[in-house]
């Protein structure tokens, strides 16, 4: 899954990039591009929650796979391995991001003020209730709710293990649908509730023994026919964003369909998969995840200051900047834990 990992993380910072130094940079009046072909590119990687979507399926699946042939969950293990894994990280981006955010703010002449209150909110993943605009630590919304999508897990596997497929298909689509429901009238905009079915499609994957192969292959091609088919949806370069309503069908169909599609196997989809180099930023995608948007933020104002308006240079560049910081967070924070 590491290739799919990488793969995903570079989109979601191609995504952000674009957002940054194409569709804001001139505060949403599309930059002039050499070609409609370019517009046309531009246009086409704006889905940045597919790649969210996969993360999450993933995640299940991957977890999944430890509770094969009924393998004991021990639930406060599994809660630890999980806190290990996903917090340390996020407040050691929390740290980075600060004084990144600080030499952001410094640059337009403006003090940097911390919010205590949200300072705490951010420490503890609640980000997906109470967005931090200021740090601009964007990602931490979606860890944050995947996190407390985990407390739900060992429910998941008993649930499976008592009920079945079907059982288990109606009991968390039901639970997801009164989830949505909820957040309907509860104001938390940036909660994709959704993903909780998401997150458990992933898992019965690996309970129906599914390969890991096969599962990417599907995800894959699945992600490029829902992005042909969504693709009339992201046209208007004067709103770029307001699209957010769409995903809950291609989040939805995209993870169904990641299990039940038929797709006979490709060698070359099998053999693109296992490039080293996609592998590679998959061991440390979720690093790259966590620092991209900090990273961004603070080089969009540096070149808004400077009077930088070579908005292909500055979209390249900071990809590659993304890359290269977030190996070095992996390095000194990520991979300690």
């Amino acid at each position: 899954m590491d290739g799919l990992r990488g793969l995903c993380a570079i989109y979601v910072v191609i995504f952000h990039s674009l957002n940054i130094f194409r569709w804001r940079y001139t505060n949403g009046i599309a930059p002039p591009t050499e070609s409609h072909w370019s517009d046309w590119v531009a246009n086409s990687l704006g889905y940045g929650h597919v790649a969210v979507t996969l993360f999450i399926v993933i995640s299940g699946y991957c977890l999944g796979l430890k509770t094969v042939n009924g393998k004991p969950l021990d639930a406060w293990r599994f809660y630890y391995g999980r806190f290990r894994r996903i917090v340390p990280p996020v407040w050691g981006v929390i740290l980075l991001a600060v004084p990144l955010a600080w030499a952001r703010f410094r640059l337009i002449g403006v003090d940097l003020t911390l919010d205590p209150v949200q300072l705490v909110k951010d420490i503890l993943l609640l980000n997906d209730f109470w967005p931090d605009y200021g740090l601009a630590v964007t990602p931490l919304w979606s860890v944050g709710l995947e996190f407390k999508i985990y407390l739900l897990f060992p429910v998941l596997v008993w649930l499976y293990r008592r009920t079945g497929v079907s059982s288990t298909l109606w009991v968390v689509s039901l639970f997801s649908v009164l989830l949505m429901r909820w957040n309907d009238y509860s104001g938390f905009e940036s909660m994709c509730l959704w993903y909780v079915l998401c997150f458990a499609l992933g898992f019965i994957a690996s309970q129906q023994g599914i390969p890991e192969v096969r599962l990417c292959q599907w995800m894959s091609l699945v992600v490029l026919v829902a992005l042909l088919i969504a693709f009339p949806v992201r046209v208007d370069w004067n709103d770029p964003l307001h699209y957010h309503n769409h995903y809950l069908e291609i989040d939805l169909a995209l993870s169904f369909c990641s299990l039940h599609v038929s797709v006979s196997a490709t060698k070359v989809l099998i053999e693109w998969l296992s490039n080293p180099s996609l592998v590679a930023l998959g061991t440390f995608s979720y690093s790259i995840y966590l620092v991209h948007s900090p990273v961004l933020n603070l080089l969009k104002v540096a070149a808004l200051q400077h009077g930088c308006r070579y908005y292909n240079l500055l979209f390249l560049g900071s990809i590659y900047l993304s890359v290269f910081v977030g190996y070095l967070f992996y390095l000194l924070v990520e991979r300690r834990f």
